[in-house]
């Protein structure tokens, strides 16, 4: 059954608004806990309370114009510092500025492969001050790759400004959720994996990866002698674990977004009676061909399977359809298969240079 790509973003942020938790958010609160520390240890701990609370209050308030009615209710409000921030939470605690915002959409694109601005598109005002940087998130989601980039950038930057111990135990989330969008974003643009890559994609533990990988378990991927997995490999792993494949391509392409976008436009990953929307990660060869579905040869005497013939030089095997035999191919440290030569047409084995996202039906028509 088709559904609408808006229906399927909806149901996403849908999901991702009931089980977010502000996580990364509490994990940026606690860090501050630090400078109240360093505070109290250099100016005595009236001076730590009076400087935490102002600090607090400038978390809380998204406009503090009246600098000296914050200073004055400061002392009161940091009189037990670090119970006030070991108490604050991401969401009712904070103004959300940028960064925290930024955080937010992170997350929702690590576990879901959107950006929750897409849902306010066409309602924001650009003479609204308080949508300021709700609109420039909106625009710069249009570059996904950029953005997730630089979100993570800053990200990096934040916890490079912390200790040591701070950075083992204090920022578990914050670790985990840039770890998860960098993979995504790899995943996404076809690059290869690696191991600790995919095991943050799918949200298991290294070792337990490796374990699969060890025992060659079903859906387990292959990883080649440079230690990565190429995407075509990745998918049967993250299908068994309920991925979210992104879907930004599909929304980026409608910009500039109106209040109804994607409402007429076709869910691709919905389209299961037609694979014209299909999206495959398929080998190429170095002069830059695809194994495609045109290289199935017809069976020509008692003797020869016909079919896709996949493999290395004496370890070949023949499927009759290219699914299988591109199934195969994932599971293959090197994949190899059979094409005619451009020049001779003689057939011969090719060996991968890579993976390329390309469209089924323009496979189809190769």
């Amino acid at each position: 059954m088709t559904k609408s790509l808006r229906i399927e973003f909806s149901e996403r942020l849908w999901e991702f608004q009931r089980s977010y938790d502000w996580k990364e958010q509490d994990d940026a609160f606690r860090c501050f806990v630090a400078v109240g520390d360093m505070i109290e240890s250099v100016f005595g701990k009236k001076h730590a309370s009076m400087a935490m609370g102002f600090l607090e209050r400038l978390f809380t308030q998204a406009e503090p114009t009246d600098i000296q009615t914050i200073a004055s209710r400061s002392v009161d409000r940091g009189s037990n510092w670090r119970e006030l921030w070991l108490n604050m939470d991401g969401w009712g605690s904070s103004c959300q500025p940028e960064f925290f915002g930024a955080l937010h959409d992170l997350h929702a694109f690590a576990h879901y492969g959107i950006i929750p601005i897409w849902d306010s598109a066409g309602e924001l005002q650009e003479d609204d001050p308080d949508a300021a940087i709700r609109l420039r998130a909106l625009d710069q989601s249009k570059d996904i790759p950029s953005y997730v980039q630089e979100v993570c950038s800053k990200t990096d930057q934040f916890i490079s400004l912390l200790s040591n111990s701070q950075q083992t135990s204090a920022i578990y989330h914050l670790r985990e959720t840039r770890d998860m969008a960098l993979a995504r974003l790899k995943y996404d643009l076809g690059q290869p994996l690696k191991v600790s890559e995919l095991a943050a994609l799918s949200r298991v533990s290294l070792k337990r990866l490796q374990n699969a990988i060890y025992a060659k378990a079903e859906e387990a991927p292959v990883v080649d002698k440079q230690g990565m997995i190429h995407p075509a490999a990745c998918r049967p792993w993250l299908d068994a674990r309920d991925y979210f494949p992104s879907i930004w391509r599909q929304i980026v392409a409608l910009y500039p977004l109106d209040a109804d976008w994607g409402d007429e436009v076709i869910f691709e990953g919905s389209v299961e009676q037609s694979s014209d929307g299909e999206f495959l990660f398929v080998p190429y060869a170095s002069d830059d061909t695809f194994f495609h579905p045109g290289l199935r040869r017809d069976r020509r005497s008692a003797t020869e399977a016909g079919g896709f013939t996949v493999g290395a030089k004496g370890a070949e095997q023949h499927f009759q359809t290219f699914d299988e035999a591109l199934q195969a191919l994932t599971k293959m440290e090197t994949p190899r298969w059979r094409r005619p030569n451009t020049e001779s047409g003689n057939w011969g084995i090719v060996s991968a240079q890579g993976w390329k996202r390309v469209r089924r039906v323009d496979l189809e028509g190769l």
